[in-house]
């Protein structure tokens, strides 16, 4: 019974520093699918709260360029680093207000095109 029981914990541990060792070897893609997945849930974000000078469908161009970039590996993941701090920064109060918002989309336009 004890060995049961060391054999299982084990077992267990190995499986752990398998775990870690992957995800810590895979952590860019991880990142990179993070951000990904998050994108859409921006758009909205900044669709809600659009400024009237400035057309939804620019915006959705831009956001479609950005991950269009992003996927095929043509932004620097410096550029993507700062771009998800400034989303981040700006929905620290989980509201946008018009400044944040056209802050975000002259970086966004700038790393679409």
């Amino acid at each position: 019974m004890k060995k049961a029981f060391m054999f299982l914990g084990l077992t267990v541990l190995i499986l752990i520093v398998v775990a870690a060792a992957y995800l810590y070897v895979n952590r860019a893609k991880l990142a990179n699918l993070m951000i990904e997945k998050s994108l859409p849930q921006v758009e909205s974000l900044i669709l809600k709260e659009l400024p009237a000078s400035v057309s939804k469908e620019q915006v959705h161009e831009d956001f479609t360029k950005l991950v269009a970039k992003f996927q095929a590996g043509q932004i620097d993941s410096a550029e993507v680093k700062k771009i998800a701090l400034e989303f981040k920064y700006a929905l620290r109060d989980e509201k946008l207000d018009s400044t944040e918002v056209k802050e975000l989309l002259e970086h966004l336009h700038r790393l679409s095109q």
